[in-house]
């Protein structure tokens, strides 16, 4: 099911807990509360000692990065919030450089990757409150967080509109702190300055969650299919919004294919007869086709959007192609298992259960040899599958529109081939 919620547990955890509480409280109490629950969170500090393979560093010259979206970006809110959160658990970064980083898989994430590419330091999570440093950027997504708050089953997570809200106010703190004496040193070292809002790099992933929340609570297919132009226009709306605040370069991350992930494939979700049954390809196409309903919604929004507005560059971060090359065909990219879960458990169908879930159940075991496998837990990629997709966003093919988002080196081309 998805992150950050419990179909058996309606009580809410983590990010979706903040944000109820959010809703009950004036905006500046709101902010409050946020650093009052991670005052006393101590994170560890830490330096990358691996290197993607393509390019590190040579990607172009943003000062910084800000990200928005789900667990798939997520870099540590969802474990400042919930000490018992399974990101924060063993096998989870186990081979990242950091113990429990709070990221949702064994190793780095796309936006780790995107950050070494343009030679930043890993961003930290905006509400990471202790020996942080947002000179480089910040995080905002939050493992659960779904684009809109209405749909599907769960409770309320911190959604993509609060992301965009918090955003606002860290913002609003650093023109406030840009003018601050330099005897005080948090101006200059752990905040950027105001320039940064508009020669930063935005990222935004978010949309599977809501697709998948609606699948979980067995929401009828033609009801999904609906709802679905609503999630794209309010990812758009979270787009518009970042550029009135003065952001100029914008990655949109599409929705990966769901419907060739085990915690879909393992569901019981016979309500919906043979449409969830997996095909010859191991996936279940009806699941499939939602994604790419929304992505074809999202790419004709943000393609408006362009037109509209020339002074900017957004492009659509083609995913969802890459992503099933890889599951559906590991072989032809060097992995041995594309479906099945490496944090998993042996003996089972794609080694995932709803009921054991890796980083809650001792069941779950990770995979020997993590650079064979493409899923990490049954929802979320292995480091190895986010090096894969990297390389191939750096061919630059997998953009829409394919215009250049930032000025590129001869090793590194990114967003210069049209597609």
């Amino acid at each position: 099911m998805v992150e950050g919620m419990s179909m058996s547990n309606p009580r809410p955890e983590g990010c979706a807990r903040l944000e109820q509480m959010s809703e009950r409280r004036t905006p500046a109490l709101a902010l409050l509360v946020l650093v009052q629950l991670v005052s006393s969170s101590v994170a560890e500090t830490y330096e990358d000692r691996t290197t993607l393979r393509s390019a590190q560093g040579t990607c172009g010259s943003f000062p910084a990065i800000f990200s928005f979206g789900s667990s798939v970006a997520d870099t540590g809110a969802g474990v400042l919030l919930r000490a018992d959160s399974p990101a924060g658990s063993f096998p989870y970064g186990i081979d990242f450089p950091a113990p429990r980083s709070g990221r949702w898989s064994n190793g780095r994430l796309l936006v780790d990757l995107w950050a070494e590419a343009f030679g930043l330091p890993h961003l930290d999570p905006f509400l990471k409150a202790m020996r942080s440093s947002f000179s480089h950027g910040a995080n905002f997504a939050c493992g659960g967080s779904r684009v809109t708050a209405s749909k599907g089953s769960g409770p309320v997570t911190l959604n993509l509109e609060v992301q965009v809200y918090q955003f606002k106010m860290f913002k609003r703190g650093v023109l406030a702190a840009d003018g601050c004496p330099d005897g005080q040193k948090i101006c200059s070292s752990s905040l950027p300055p105001a320039s940064v809002f508009r020669d930063a790099l935005y990222i935004v992933a978010s949309g599977a969650n809501d697709l998948l929340s609606m699948i979980f609570s067995r929401a009828p297919i033609a009801r999904i299919e609906a709802a679905i132009p609503e999630v794209s226009a309010a990812i758009i709306s979270s787009v518009k919004e970042l550029y009135a605040e003065g952001a100029r370069s914008i990655l949109v991350e599409d929705v990966y294919p769901i419907g060739c992930m085990p915690i879909t494939l393992a569901a019981n979700l016979s309500i919906y007869g043979e449409a969830a049954l997996p095909d010859s390809s191991g996936c279940v196409q009806i699941f499939n086709q939602m994604a790419t309903m929304h992505n074809s919604f999202l790419k004709k929004e943000i393609a408006s959007f362009g037109q509209l507005h020339p002074d900017a560059s957004v492009a659509l971060v083609d995913t969802y192609s890459i992503r099933l090359d890889l599951m559906t065909n590991p072989a032809k990219h060097g992995f041995k298992y594309g479906i099945a879960a490496c944090c998993g458990i042996e003996g089972l169908p794609w080694r995932f259960s709803n009921t054991d879930k890796c980083g809650v159940s001792s069941k779950p075991q990770p995979c020997a040899d993590r650079s064979q496998y493409v899923v990490w837990d049954g929802l979320h990629y292995t480091e190895a599958a986010n090096i894969a997709t990297m390389e191939a966003f750096l061919t630059g093919k997998y953009f829409y529109p394919g215009i250049p988002i930032w000025n590129t080196t001869a090793s590194c081309s990114l967003l210069q081939v049209t597609m």
